[in-house]
């Protein structure tokens, strides 16, 4: 059978490499059918199978490996769909699963396709730390600096960064199952400023990895086994014409807490090298697990199908449209269930219209 012939339809592609559960709406769970509602094509990639989310007594799984999914990948090069992408968007990642996946970021670009990489590097909430030690270290050295945006919850970008204003949080040398000391506003240095959020997120940013880390690139390299089959080009090469450095260009931070935001409210802060604004949506005393795989997927189709020409105000109009939708599905899951069902499911297919909304969140711009 013939490959597929490169499109010529407007409908954008995305793979989406995330864990797949058989019961639920976690990773590609929660992703797929809220991107395939936007208008957004998508190629799933199973980072690990479970019967569902590990908030329940029981969880069941299939072994993947990276053998498997290289050989996925390859026969979806062959057969054209790897060309067809404009997008990746990868959530929770194991080491052998990780390096797999940023190696198909750079045989996507290598091919032509986009190859724009969004991350959500899932790998704790709340406090707790729910990946091992080794998944901390590949986020850090490898794949959050193959991003171009990555959406972080606050807990995750301490986890990431050692700046200091983030001290509540376990950084990256903490152990997994570790907790963190949230202390309440009473305590004067109980959250951080949205000032050391800005600067937190920035630190991860290209601008930050000149010198060692670049010296340290190869070294990096070496360690993940990740290289471009095609081109032979390790993942922290610059993606772009005269750049110097790897790294994201945006990152968007959920479940922001600060001392000089409204406390009843739930900010999201995006931050780019010059810019930072904060949406914010009325707080929900619910938890449903793949809040953030939705959102990092709304947001995903919100700038596959954005309009505006200036990147900034392209980034700003997706996180306030995403921010909206995944706040008014978990509103309206909210109301459905009682809070005695827990664990509580996202009603995706129940409110479905809600995913489209175009309406965004409540916007405004941050002090540099």
């Amino acid at each position: 059978m013939a490959s597929i012939p490169p499109s010529t339809i407007t409908t954008p592609t995305v793979l989406s490499a995330q864990s797949q559960v058989c019961g639920g709406h976690v990773g590609n769970g929660a992703a797929v059918f809220p991107l395939q509602r936007n208008g957004v094509e998508v190629i799933s990639l199973p980072t690990a199978v479970l019967s569902n989310h590990n908030g329940y007594p029981n969880v069941g799984s299939i072994p993947v490996n990276a053998q498997d999914l290289r050989a996925v990948l390859r026969s979806l090069g062959h057969n054209g769909f790897l060309g067809r992408c404009d997008a990746v968007l990868s959530g929770y990642l194991t080491e052998t699963s990780g390096p797999v996946v940023v190696d198909a970021v750079q045989q996507i670009r290598a091919r032509g396709g986009a190859g724009h990489y969004l991350c959500d590097p899932v790998m704790g909430d709340d406090g707790r730390c729910y990946v091992s030690d080794g998944v901390v270290q590949m986020m850090h050295e490898l794949v959050v600096p193959a991003a171009d945006i990555i959406t972080p919850n606050l807990f995750e970008l301490a986890m990431l960064t050692d700046h200091p204003g983030l001290a509540t949080c376990p950084g990256p040398t903490s152990r997994p199952g570790d907790t963190a000391t949230t202390s309440t506003r009473g305590d004067g240095n109980s959250m951080p400023t949205c000032a050391e959020v800005i600067a937190a997120a920035r630190s991860l940013m290209g601008s930050a990895l000149m010198g060692s880390a670049r010296d340290d690139a190869e070294h990096h390299a070496g360690t993940w086994h990740v290289m471009s089959h095609t081109t032979g080009q390790n993942p922290f090469r610059p993606r772009a014409s005269g750049a110097t450095v790897a790294g994201p260009r945006a990152v968007v931070v959920t479940s922001v807490r600060t001392t000089d935001l409204p406390e009843d409210q739930t900010h999201v802060m995006t931050v780019t090298p010059n810019s930072a604004w904060v949406c914010s949506t009325p707080t929900l005393s619910r938890h449903f697990s793949g809040s953030g795989d939705l959102f990092a997927a709304l947001l995903l189709a919100g700038l596959l199908h954005g309009q505006q020409k200036n990147s900034d105000a392209r980034l700003s109009e997706a996180v306030a449209r995403a921010t909206q939708q995944t706040w008014l599905v978990l509103s309206a899951t909210a109301s459905d269930a009682p809070e005695s069902e827990e664990p509580g499911e996202l009603a995706l297919v129940a409110h479905q219209d809600l995913l489209t909304v175009q309406e965004g969140a409540a916007t405004h711009r941050l002090a540099q």
